[in-house]
């Protein structure tokens, strides 16, 4: 019988609001939310801190989708850790798939495995898009991509489109003509 997988999201970032804020309006003389307050968007604290980040590099008022969809390495300060487990097969494929970082045990009844994988947004990124290439790796790579969207990050996919499949999972595609890869 074949060991079922999951995918369960076991911790991120932990973003301290007032220091930061506090702290880049003192130092910088603006605060890196104008865009994100402006805009009316009921977003995610992820969401708001990449928007926050791009407006600190960028010195400007920024719409936070258009920072969400070209965030590029601003994703690098977001960390979030899966607890992923499956067949042997199948996590030791993650980890040869991605740039993720894992520990790893055995299950109890010694039929697989599971790994605790973290890494950053930037990371994440790239290994949910590497993960859905791979039949053997692709319904792990949905499920993040379904944790993401849960936590408000849909838009750091906007260059991909959905493909979807017969068996109900899809790939994704690099847009044609998109620049934040």
């Amino acid at each position: 019988m074949a060991v079922k997988s999951r995918v369960t999201f076991i911790s991120g970032s932990i973003i301290k609001w007032d220091t930061f804020l506090k702290e880049t309006t003192d130092l910088t003389g603006r605060s890196p939310t104008r865009g994100a307050d402006a805009s009316g968007l009921n977003l995610s604290d992820y969401a708001r801190f990449i928007a926050a980040l791009g407006e600190f590099r960028d010195g400007q008022v920024l719409n936070p989708i258009d920072t969400l969809q070209a965030a590029g390495n601003i994703l690098c300060h977001v960390y979030l850790s899966f607890l992923i487990s499956g067949s042997s097969a199948l996590i030791f494929r993650v980890g040869e798939l991605t740039e993720l970082s894992m520990s790893m045990a055995k299950l109890a009844d010694n039929k697989g495995r599971v790994a605790l994988v973290s890494g950053n947004l930037r990371q994440w990124k790239d290994a949910v898009v590497e993960l859905c290439k791979v039949t053997q790796t692709r319904v792990v790579g949905n499920t993040v991509s379904g944790f993401f969207s849960k936590l408000g990050l849909q838009y750091v996919f906007s260059d991909f489109n959905r493909k979807a499949l017969p068996s109900g999972l899809f790939l994704l595609e690099y847009k044609v003509g998109s620049s934040n890869r």
